[in-house]
Order: structure tokens, then sequence, then C-alpha cells
């Protein structure tokens, strides 16, 4: 058997084949490549209303003649026990809705919109003679926006325990991170 192949291609052949594989590692992975571009924050969906159906089928005509209202934005189901289930994509419709069915005295159920809703925590240590307005000034320069504030007990007897409020910021939950106000130690 003849060979066209000359000795030097033999050679790095037989070399190629006796030397350690060489692998490239992966290209390190910028942060460009670890976000897509395309990433947007996740929307919540507003919470569902929930109405017999003879309330709907009085209320839905008014509730379809909305300004700035689209019919794609809302969706009616019925549910298994007979009510209807109205879930829209948007707050304001939810909202723009809500007003409709309460201005026009119609039952029904719902839940509140998460930037609607309160952190409520119960701070224990709080002297009785320290008033409300003083501790909401207090977690007010502590960056918590205090929404309502309730001292626990009688006008005659109040007692060292206060329900608080506080919107839902980032912050929020800080404040069960929180163990000293008016330099008390409190729980």
């Amino acid at each position: 058997m003849s060979s066209n192949c000359s000795s030097s291609d033999t050679e790095s052949n037989k070399s190629a084949q006796h030397s350690a594989p060489t692998t490239k590692p992966p290209p390190a992975k910028t942060s460009e490549q670890q976000t897509p571009t395309s990433a947007k924050p996740k929307q919540i969906r507003p919470p569902p209303l929930i109405l017999n159906s003879a309330s709907w089928r009085k209320i839905a005509p008014t509730i379809y003649k909305l300004p700035n209202f689209t019919p794609s934005a809302i969706t009616a189901k019925t549910t298994s026990n007979g009510q209807i289930t109205v879930q829209t994509t948007d707050p304001t419709h939810f909202r723009q809705i809500q007003k409709v069915l309460v201005d026009s005295k119609t039952e029904f159920h719902t839940f509140s919109l998460p930037e609607d809703r309160s952190l409520k925590v119960v701070l224990k240590g709080i002297p009785i003679d320290i008033t409300t307005d003083d501790l909401k000034s207090e977690l007010e320069t502590l960056n918590f926006q205090t929404k309502y504030i309730r001292r626990f007990g009688t006008p005659e007897k109040p007692m060292p325990m206060c329900l608080v409020h506080i919107a839902a910021t980032p912050n929020a939950k800080d404040i069960f991170l929180l163990n000293s106000l008016f330099y008390l130690t409190i729980s």
C-alpha cells in the first residue's frame, strides 16, 4: 500500500494523537449574557371580582361603556356555583369596575390590590406616656410610611402595645428587625 501523504503530515497526525487533548474553556458569562434583554418585571394580575349572575347581567352594560375601557381587558366566567368571576388585566380597569360596583350598591367580593395592602405589626414595650403621634413621627424618621397607629387597651388603662399599619414599601419588612425605639428595647 502506498501512501500519498508526506512524512510531515504523518508526524503531525502522530503528535496530535499523542498530545493531551486541549479544549477551550467556555467563555465567561458577562452580565449582558446572564440577563435577557427582553426581561420584564412580572406584572401581577389584579384580583378577581366575584358577584352573582343576576347582578352581573344588570351592571355589565354599564361596565362595558366606561371611558378608556376595552372589552379585551376583561374576562367574565361562570363558576361552578353559579357566580361570575370578573378578571381584568390592568389595575386601573380593576379600580374602575370596583367603583362602578360600589356606586351602584352591587354586592360583590374581591381582594385588595397588592399596592393597596399594608403590613400590620404589633410593637410591644412602648411606654404609655408616648402618644401615637410621637410613635408615628419616630417611625417616619426611620423611613416607615405609617398609615394607622392604635394603642391597645382603654383610654383609662392603656397597654404598652401599639398596632401599626405600614405601607407596603420595599423596606417595610425591616420593621421586624427593629429592636429599639425611644432609646428603649421593644419587641
